[in-house]
């Protein structure tokens, strides 16, 4: 039962882009928090790279990102994480000139209340209240970087339901820019198959609207061993304004 909950909280895409180049698979907050059953004094590394290629600011984009998160549960409601992207973007231009640059994403510190609980041991239903603040320590320059170009507070509502060997979750949110980026909607429903303790599948939907509305579908594979979880999701945009192709996302994450 608990490798359920564990892969279920460490498989989840991503990491957010605000209104600039790549969004990923799902939503940022639950890359490192999860929506596992709560327990205290947990502590959680994860470590995780995304692909994914769009045509953003006049250019082709082919970006690799790695996001570095580290989740902390100083009590069995409460969940506190820090979220760093970094990302190597390889842009080409009409005039086939080509760049390359390093790019720092901006920095997020974030939240999770656990505000329901059918019982204690073991719940099937739980209810989360989420919230971040994305300092902007990311470079603004384009579209295609990762700033948002000023703090963004995110708040958010997600719902699990625990019924082994399935689980299932929904997820919705609202990101607002304190900066010119427009509000951010996201809501995010994902169901997983955990016919085995150490490997399961996943598949979900995720949908945002900022300055156009953007539709991911994405599935995958997740592994575990011992207290390492690697996950495996491949994303492909059912509906996207910006020429993105499929979306590649792995990621490493130990429960402490």
């Amino acid at each position: 039962m608990r490798s359920a909950f564990l892969v279920l909280a460490v498989l989840a895409t991503p990491d957010l882009a605000h209104a600039c180049s790549v969004c990923s698979l799902g939503d940022p907050t639950l890359t490192t928090m999860g929506l596992g059953q709560p327990k205290a004094h947990r502590l959680r590394i994860s470590l995780g790279e995304t692909w994914r290629s769009a045509h953003l600011a006049g250019a082709d984009v082919d970006e690799h990102r790695l996001a570095l998160g580290v989740a902390y549960a100083p009590t069995a409601r409460w969940m506190l994480a820090v979220r760093m992207p970094l990302a190597h973007q390889r842009l080409s231009y009409p005039n086939l000139a080509e760049r390359r640059r390093w790019s720092v994403g901006d920095v997020s510190l974030e939240a999770r209340a656990t505000v329901f609980r059918d019982r204690t041991f073991a719940p099937e239903h739980l209810l989360f209240l989420r919230m971040s603040l994305a300092a902007p320590t990311g470079s603004a320059r384009d579209e295609a970087d990762l700033g948002a170009g000023g703090f963004t507070p995110r708040a958010g509502i997600a719902y699990a339901l625990f019924r082994p060997p399935w689980s299932a979750s929904v997820a919705a949110s609202l990101s607002v820019p304190l900066s010119d980026e427009p509000l951010r909607t996201e809501l995010e429903a994902s169901v997983q198959l955990q016919p085995w303790s150490v490997f399961g599948f996943r598949v979900g939907a995720d949908v945002h609207r900022d300055h156009t509305l953007d539709l991911d579908a994405y599935g995958g594979v997740v592994a575990r061993l011992g207290d390492l979880v690697l996950s495996a999701l491949v994303g492909y945009p059912l509906y996207s304004r910006d020429g993105a192709g499929f979306i590649g996302r792995l990621e490493l994450t130990l429960d402490v």
